[in-house]
C-alpha cells in the first residue's frame, strides 16, 4: 500500500498505538492523586525526604482544580467551536 491512502493507514495505526500509552499516563496520574503525590510530582514540591501533601491540603487543591472554570468548561459541548457539531448556526442559546 502506498501513496496517500497508505499514509492515512500508517497515521491511523500510530494513533491507535498511542492510545494505550495515554491511558497508562492517566492511570499513573490517578494513582498519584490517590496517594497525595500528584501536586508534588507535577510541581516538584517534594522535600528531601519525599514527603507527600497532607490529606487536607491535597483535598483542597483537588477541589479547587476540579471547580476551576478552565477545567469545567471542557465538559460542555461548544467550549471549543472546533469540536462542536456543524449544525450550529452560530446563535448560542
Amino acid at each position: 500500500m502506498g501513496g496517500v491512502r497508505g499514509d492515512r493507514v500508517v497515521r491511523a495505526g500510530r494513533r491507535a498505538l498511542a492510545r494505550p500509552a495515554g491511558l497508562l499516563d492517566h492511570q499513573a496520574r490517578i494513582k498519584a492523586k490517590m496517594h497525595g503525590t500528584d501536586f508534588a510530582r507535577r510541581e516538584k514540591e517534594k522535600d528531601a525526604a519525599g514527603a507527600t501533601a497532607p490529606p487536607p491540603t491535597q483535598f483542597a487543591r483537588l477541589i479547587t482544580e476540579a471547580t476551576a472554570h478552565e477545567n469545567l468548561c471542557q465538559i460542555y459541548l461548544g467550549w471549543n467551536l472546533n469540536l462542536a457539531p456543524h449544525h450550529y448556526s452560530g446563535a448560542w442559546a
